[in-house]
């Protein structure tokens, strides 16, 4: 097929379905497109790939969560000298090619060919960028996503990608579906930077993550990993969480409790806070765990010196001179209610050195650890001493 023929069938053709298998007939071999939120939008129907896991997918209606992150690590993974092409061999026998679709700019899918019986290195790539150009133009402009799979998916990712207009915009999307009823909810985050799976098979992954963290809706985000899950406040509830997190090898920034889904970017950006600065020494690391500590971040840098009181700032001092940790300890001390125990599995050290430790403190710095107000307002210094290291104004 000429390129003018090709361009003239697409053009004329209003369903995308049927523009798909004419790419697929353009390129000689299967084809599979792409959503953002992992959906399958349509594949060719009349050029299939004789592989089981290519088969499951494209009946399955997404892509599995796990190969999800691997597209999300892109510019890690991608073939040298092509930014926007991935060529896996992985998967199964036949080897895949993935190329970004992107229209003004903006990420709009993926597109996927199967080797079969055209070799993908013989496909000229100025056909491809045709056909490439031709459906990221059809995705953008007709807005093709397959909702009655995953549409919850779909409004969150809308909702993180700021395309969702307003909030009449909001209570249209989400009418008939879970996110209508008003219910408690938290975010979750893992950061899935250098995280990724080349199964492309069963969707083990987002199978494990839903059957511990009720009513779950998942999504990759800027190489995030985004939950929205109903509250889950009982201990078993958590513990089994927990469990889960760490058979996965994945640690979890948790929001605080929200009911407005509309908005969930304020959320994302509390859980990855408490992933990155929760004291927290588990799997799961809750905001309100840290939610001091963002709110000194908030506050312009030249004002939070006057805050510091003057044993905090000596100890700071004298770490250092000395190269020691007694702040450190002193700050997981605090948080872990005065347990010498406690803190000493936090610092990995032994119980006997934070002992130590702390009757050193307690010597040379006169502290009142018995005193619960005063224990708060070294722990306060603790904090602003942090922010102040981050921004560099601490000299």
């Amino acid at each position: 097929m000429e390129e003018l023929d090709f361009c003239r069938q697409f053009l004329s053709e209003p369903d995308l379905d049927r523009n798909t298998d004419l790419c697929a007939q353009y390129l000689q071999c299967p084809l599979v497109v792409i959503a953002p939120s992992l959906a399958i939008v349509t594949y060719s129907h009349h050029v299939l790939l004789p592989d089981t896991t290519w088969q499951n997918a494209v009946r399955r209606g997404y892509i599995t969560l796990e190969f999800g992150t691997t597209l999300h690590n892109w510019e890690q993974l991608a073939d040298p000298g092509h930014p926007d092409r991935l060529t896996v061999s992985a998967i199964s026998r036949f080897r895949r090619r993935f190329y970004r679709l992107r229209f003004a700019g903006r990420l709009v899918g993926y597109l996927n060919l199967s080797e079969w019986q055209t070799a993908l290195d013989t496909i000229a790539e100025e056909k491809i960028d045709l056909v490439r150009a031709c459906l990221a133009r059809a995705l953008s402009e007709r807005r093709y996503v397959r909702t009655s799979q995953t549409p919850a998916q779909d409004i969150l990712l809308s909702l993180l990608q700021g395309e969702i207009v307003d909030r009449l915009h909001y209570l249209e999307s989400i009418a008939d579906t879970d996110f209508a009823a008003s219910r408690p909810r938290r975010c979750g985050v893992v950061d899935l930077q250098g995280r990724y799976s080349f199964n492309a098979g069963a969707d083990t992954f987002r199978e494990e993550l839903q059957a511990v963290f009720p009513q779950c809706t998942t999504v990759i985000h800027e190489q995030r990993l985004v939950l929205v899950f109903s509250d889950q406040t009982d201990a078993a509830g958590q513990k089994k969480a927990a469990a889960c997190l760490r058979r996965l090898h994945l640690i979890m920034g948790i929001s605080n409790v929200f009911y407005d889904l509309y908005q969930i970017a304020r959320y994302e950006q509390q859980a990855f806070f408490a992933l990155q600065h929760s004291p927290e020494t588990t799997p799961l690391r809750h905001y309100d765990h840290c939610e001091l500590a963002d709110l000194l971040r908030r506050m312009p840098a030249e004002v939070l010196p006057e805050f510091l009181c003057q044993p905090i700032l000596e100890i700071h001092d004298q770490d250092r001179q000395n190269h020691t940790e007694l702040l450190k300890t002193l700050a997981v001390w605090i948080r872990s209610g005065g347990s010498a125990k406690l803190a000493a599995a936090a610092l990995h050290v032994h119980r006997n050195t934070v002992a130590y430790r702390m009757d050193l403190l307690n010597r040379k710095f006169h502290l009142n650890l018995d005193d619960p107000d005063l224990r708060e307002t070294y722990l306060l210094s603790c904090h602003i001493l942090e922010v102040l290291q981050e921004s560099e104004s601490l000299h």
